[in-house]
């Protein structure tokens, strides 16, 4: 959270939570298992501010439920993912390991999307939708015209051009991984900027 929200979200925390800054972000640290009651007591605590919550881990292990924390609070910031009250850092890992890999998401972009480089930037949006839902859906085009709201026969259309753009790529396991993590990685940079 930002080091001025600190004082009033500290007022709200349980009386055993230790509050501080570390290096100009505010930082709470709360004992306890996380379970439902301890959750909504956090919620409360950050309402209207935006704050990230790292695991809940050993004492030996709290700089890194921190750094996961504080990464989840940039990764908000920046729009990469939505920054709810308050964020739950574990559940966002899959975007965060995207948020914060520099440069080597945008070049996966660059190279499992450039079959899509030609198309116009609708057509581009249609197909990277598609594209996501094919390996979430497994290819399984029911599930996919459940998922976008389409009708069956528009997925199968789409199915067959994407094929067409990507080929044998789709048939391999490696390749379809790197193509989704190409896929949100695309979906986070437009939110960002959007």
């Amino acid at each position: 959270m930002a080091e001025a929200d600190l004082e009033r979200v500290a007022r709200r925390l349980p009386t055993d939570a230790l509050a501080g800054s570390v290096d100009g972000i505010g930082c709470a640290l709360v004992s306890g298992a996380a379970n439902a009651s301890r959750t909504a007591e956090l919620e409360r605590a950050t309402e209207s501010v935006t704050a990230a919550l790292g695991p809940t881990v050993p004492r030996a292990e709290l700089g890194s439920s921190w750094a996961l924390a504080n990464a989840a609070l940039r990764a908000a910031e920046a729009g990469a993912i939505a920054a709810s009250a308050p964020i739950i850092a574990e559940h966002h890992l899959a975007d965060l390991l995207i948020f914060e890999s520099g440069g080597l998401a945008d070049r996966l972009v660059r190279t499992r999307l450039e079959p899509l480089a030609e198309l116009t930037p609708a057509a581009r949006e249609r197909m990277e939708e598609t594209a996501l839902a094919f390996v979430q859906h497994g290819g399984n085009a029911a599930a996919m015209a459940r998922a976008l709201h389409l009708h069956p026969q528009t997925i199968r259309y789409r199915l067959t051009r994407l094929k067409e753009l990507f080929g044998e790529q789709l048939a391999d396991p490696d390749a379809r991984f790197e193509l989704e993590l190409a896929l949100r990685s695309s979906r986070a940079a437009l939110a960002a900027r959007g």
